[in-house]
Order: C-alpha cells, then structure tokens, then sequence
C-alpha cells in the first residue's frame, strides 16, 4: 500500500512540473513579437493601403498613418499606441523632454542605465533615417535578439522633445514615412 501512495505522489509531481514548465513556455512565447508570415496572417489592412486611418497629436504637431483596423490608445500623457484585437502593441509612440541635442548621447546616456531597469534597457543602432524632416536613429533590443527585424525602436529629437516611434511586426518603412510633423 505504502509503494503504491508513493508512486502515485511521484506521478502528481511529475504532471505537475510539467504543467509549470508548459505554463511558463507559453507565458514567454506570447511576450516575444512573433514573426510575420504566411503562416501568422498580418492584420486586417495591415497590407492594404486604402484602409488606413490618420492619428493626428495637436499638442505635439505631428501625424502618422496607421491601419484603420488597429485601436488607438491616447489615454495616457503624451503617449498613444495603436492595438490589434489580441491586445498586441503594434506601433506606439512617446514624447519626453530631453536636455540632449542629439540622439546618439541621449541613447548612450540610456544605455548606461543599470540593465535591470525597465525603462533603460540596452538598445543597438541600426541605421539613420530621416523623418519628418530630422534625422533618427532606428534602433533594436540588444536583449532580444531574437526580435529583430520585427520590433524596432526609432528615435529623433525636435524642439527638446525626444520622440520614440516604436514598431512591431509591421511595416517600418511605411509607418516612418507617414510620419509627419504639421
């Protein structure tokens, strides 16, 4: 009787690791962009130019095509992201105040932040562009490397203003050469 308790206590913390390790697995798989596809259909209007909605910010003055199934999220200060119907950040983007005139110092003085912190985690230039008019610095996670090409940070400085246009798994190019400054 004794044998037959202790296989059974063995079999339950068995199904019960594996139940853990799967929970996890799936919990992690779903924070990583998941790669554009044949297999991952794109968004709804995502590929198709005539559904496509314009975000205009009157406090910052500027506006950027986005696809018109996406919801717009502009309820927090000077930031607003732009959401598919799994809740999925596709593009957002935030306005702080900088003290740098140029963006390779304000990502370097980023990038010195300890790595544990949330909101300084280490970014690695890509290229420079030009958008609405300023040069910006496109930049991906050095952490998660696996996300590159499909999540890209891309930042530029106006006025004082740091502006992140940040994109996932959606086509950079188009959302950067909508963006406008009015």
């Amino acid at each position: 009787m004794k044998n037959y308790f202790g296989k059974n206590v063995l079999v339950g913390l068995i199904v019960v690791c594996l139940a853990i390790i799967a929970s996890a697995y799936l919990m992690y798989s779903h924070r990583i962009a998941p790669p554009i596809s044949n297999q991952n259909p794109p968004v709804s209007g995502q590929n198709d130019s005539t559904k496509t909605a314009i975000y205009r910010n009157e406090k910052y003055g500027y506006a950027l095509e986005y696809p018109s199934s996406l919801y717009v999220d502009d309820h927090a200060p000077d930031k607003v992201y732009f959401i598919d119907e799994y809740s999925y950040g596709i593009i957002a983007v935030e306005v702080a105040s900088t003290t740098y005139t140029n963006v390779d110092d304000e990502l370097q003085a980023e990038n010195e932040l300890p790595k544990n912190n949330p909101t300084g985690y280490h970014r690695v230039s890509e290229k420079t562009i030009r958008i609405g008019g300023y040069d910006a610095t496109v930049t991906y996670p050095a952490n998660r490397i696996e996300s590159f090409p499909y999540e890209k940070s891309t930042f530029l400085i106006k006025d004082g203003l740091l502006f992140r246009i940040a994109t996932r798994g959606t086509d950079h190019e188009r959302v950067w050469n909508s963006f406008k400054f009015e």
